[in-house]
């Protein structure tokens, strides 16, 4: 809270500085004394109770976050502004912050730190706790997987130490990660405030924008170049852990990026066919997919839709650039990797389930055939496409309850779909792109619950709620 206030100080801004600075004085004496009587050593905690503190850290946090923004603005109620800090938590980035109010520049600061310091907490949670409960991605691998071998670097019984660990070792990581962003998007000439914004919102794939005035990202084609780079990241935890091999040989098997590249060449192909077929029959229609600026904003709108960041360079009614909403949602559906601040099912159980469905054809076809296993491979599990199909159906289930759980609640069938996916994919800004002057802050607050729900879902994955609700089970 001290980064906003004086952040505002410097600007002049006297009544946003005061309450943030003396709501960081308040919850600093609260940490202080909540960690002189959590100081004494405390009998091992299981990986389950570590999560359920976890969720119930997500649930509360955002009620002490939206306090000094409550004070600093007028008209707003504290559930919106609660609805807002826990969309920014859980980096969905649905913000209730439209252009019928002028926020202040602090304000958009502490969003995107907020934003930035959940994609932090959320790649712990993924490493220290979501590894050891064998969920989150990480049920696919063997045991002694090479994917697995960067989470077992550390080897601790305690969950709060396993924390303390990883917060040690991925933390320089990812704020180097940052500073990099944040040097380069200066280097080009954007303002240090927007860099930093942008900085903080590519690598927690928040996707918040550093006004309220539109919903398009608004630098110039170098900028966006340099957060292509680095919305790779989200893509592979690869590019956050370090073992001995270097990077640029596990990068070579790495197969999320993979999927994500064959995915986005595909959607490409599909909308060069679909205009060239538009040509044939329509004499006036020109293939303007071949035109190289909107090339590259096409390529770039899939790679922030893949990633769940949903950064956008130009919208239009139901479609970005020729781009059907239908296929927007479904990459956001799919999502970037594990063990990374993108939301989704996940790229590598799109990968497993396709690789099963290829070996039951190639049964089919020569049904005395062996199938071998490539290196790439061989760290799956035997029953890993039964895994990840359990999951792509927990995740459809929740998406159709939340679906008549909206449509319950008169919000039309259309709409409801819309909020669903862009709750569980973490991706808030799809919902700007396909309802036309969409607002969230205009919903009714038992619909914001749901999307509330929502949102927990689909940052911490139906599985890991499953292992609290059923504990026997793991």
């Amino acid at each position: 809270m001290l980064v906003p206030a004086i952040h505002a100080l410097y600007l002049g801004l006297h009544r946003i500085a005061q309450p943030f600075f003396y709501s960081s004085l308040l919850f600093l004496v609260l940490s202080f004394f909540l960690g002189i009587s959590l100081r004494h050593p405390r009998e091992k905690s299981k990986p389950n109770q570590t999560l359920f503190s976890l969720i119930t850290f997500y649930l509360v946090l955002p009620f002490f976050l939206a306090v000094p923004v409550s004070e600093s603005l007028v008209g707003i109620t504290f559930f919106d502004l609660y609805f807002e800090m826990f969309s920014c938590l859980t980096t969905t980035g649905a913000t209730i912050f439209d252009s019928s109010h002028l926020i202040a520049e602090p304000i958009h600061l502490w969003r995107a730190l907020i934003g930035w310091l959940g994609g932090f907490v959320f790649l712990l949670i993924a490493f220290a706790i979501l590894e050891p409960m064998n969920v989150g991605g990480f049920e696919l691998f063997r045991t002694n997987s090479i994917a697995n071998v960067a989470t077992r670097i550390i080897i601790a019984n305690n969950s709060e130490d396993r924390l303390l660990k990883y917060c040690r070792k991925l933390f320089p990581i990812y704020f180097l990660i940052t500073a990099a962003i944040f040097l380069l998007l200066m280097s080009t000439g954007n303002r240090a405030f927007t860099s930093l914004i942008l900085a903080f919102s590519t690598i927690s794939t928040s996707g918040i924008l550093p006004n309220n005035t539109g919903k398009v990202l608004e630098v110039g084609f170098i900028s966006q170049f340099i957060i292509l780079l680095f919305l790779f990241c989200n893509l592979s935890h690869t590019f956050l852990t370090s073992t001995n091999t270097s990077i640029i040989k596990r990068l070579k098997g790495e197969r999320e990026l993979r999927v994500a590249v064959i995915l986005i060449s595909v959607v490409f192909l599909f909308l060069f066919l679909t205009e060239i077929i538009d040509l044939f029959f329509s004499r006036d229609t020109h293939i303007a997919i071949t035109n190289p600026s909107r090339v590259w904003a096409i390529i770039f709108t899939l790679f922030s839709f893949v990633t769940t960041t949903g950064f956008l360079l130009e919208t239009s009614t139901n479609q970005i650039l020729g781009v059907p909403f239908s296929i927007l949602a479904a990459l956001t559906l799919v999502g970037g990797g594990v063990a990374t601040t993108a939301g989704g099912i996940k790229l590598i159980r799109v990968y497993v389930l396709f690789k099963h469905s290829s070996n039951e054809v190639r049964r089919l076809t020569h049904p005395r055939s062996i199938t071998g296993f490539t290196y790439v491979g061989r760290d799956i599990k035997n029953n890993g496409a039964f895994s990840a199909w359990i999951f792509f159906m927990l995740f459809a289930v929740i998406g159709a309850v939340m679906v008549l759980l909206l449509s319950f609640f008169s919000i039309n069938l259309e709409d409801s779909i819309i909020l669903t996916i862009s709750a569980i994919s973490t991706n808030g800004n799809l919902a700007f792109l396909a309802i036309e002057n969409f607002s969230y802050k205009e919903l009714d607050g038992i619909v914001k619950g749901c999307l509330l729900l929502g949102m927990l879902a689909g940052r911490f994955e139906m599985l890991a709620i499953l292992a609290i609700l059923l504990p026997s089970r793991w």
